[in-house]
């Protein structure tokens, strides 16, 4: 399973994502955030995308989806 966190810089975003990365169903994790939280893991990628303006599509337009 994949899965997508948008402000996982956030008190909630950090858990889910912590919580994403101990599930061993979950493959992926793809952290799209306005500023960088810098972790480090193989299953997560993090995007910086500092304008949601326009973000349709993004994931699927670097293959992600």
């Amino acid at each position: 399973m994949k899965i997508i966190v948008t402000g996982s810089t956030g008190m909630v975003g950090k858990v889910v994502l912590l919580e994403s990365i101990d599930d061993t169903r979950v493959t992926e994790v793809l952290l799209i955030n306005r500023n960088a939280l810098g972790i480090s893991h193989p299953k997560v990628k993090e995007l910086i995308y500092k304008r949601f303006q326009g973000f349709y599509g993004y994931p699927r337009s670097i293959g992600w989806l």
